[in-house]
């Protein structure tokens, strides 16, 4: 045919052009090396854990221990004290109200001389009221309740030693009672020996 062209033949260039574009191609359809490992790996680990059983509804977590409220020992309430310095016959009149008495006799202890607490004691134990109402008359000062306390004080004193001399001589006395008589032998005995036993 006469429009039909003439093939051109292929030169050096036309062959380089062709393997460039080859090459360039199967560049393209090749995978990274690292995203396939990334990929193969992701592959195993999705098999993996689809080969763990499902994980069961997890319990309700415990509620928090509520704080105990530790009771917190209150201190002992101390003694009341007097608001202003009462009398003797207002300390007299609280010594035998049961309410006041603590009260009251702590006044009477700080009022009164150190000498004579042990009379006091001995009062307060046997609820002796009357031994210190002599002294602790209307309108009487400390030191005239003191001066009658220590008096009463030495009188009682006086009397405890002399009733545990009177002790110490009666339990000496009942030892000594006690002995035996030296010579328990009498006259029995001597008619005794004088007998004469016949054969």
């Amino acid at each position: 045919m006469m429009n039909q062209k003439p093939e051109r033949r292929r030169t050096c260039a036309d062959r380089l052009r062709a393997e460039l574009m080859t090459r360039k191609i199967h560049r393209r359809r090749r995978l990274d090396p690292a995203m396939s490992v990334a990929i193969q790996m992701l592959a195993i680990v999705s098999a993996v854990v689809r080969l763990f059983p499902a994980p069961a509804a997890a319990d309700p977590l415990p509620e928090p221990l509520r704080p105990v409220p530790v009771p917190v020992s209150s201190p002992e309430p101390s003694p009341r004290t007097y608001k202003h310095v009462p009398s003797w016959p207002l300390l007299m009149r609280d010594l035998a109200r049961p309410v006041a008495h603590e009260m009251a006799k702590a006044e009477v202890y700080a009022r009164l001389p150190l000498e004579c607490r042990p009379w006091l004691d001995q009062v307060f134990r046997d609820a002796d009221l009357s031994a210190l109402r002599p002294y602790a008359r209307s309108g009487a000062s400390d030191d005239e309740v003191s001066k009658g306390v220590l008096g009463a004080f030495r009188t009682w004193k006086a009397e405890q030693e002399e009733a545990a001399r009177k002790r110490k001589k009666e339990a000496a006395g009942g030892k000594a009672g006690t002995g035996s008589k030296p010579g328990g032998g009498g006259d029995d005995d001597d008619r005794d020996d004088d007998k004469v036993v016949k054969p």
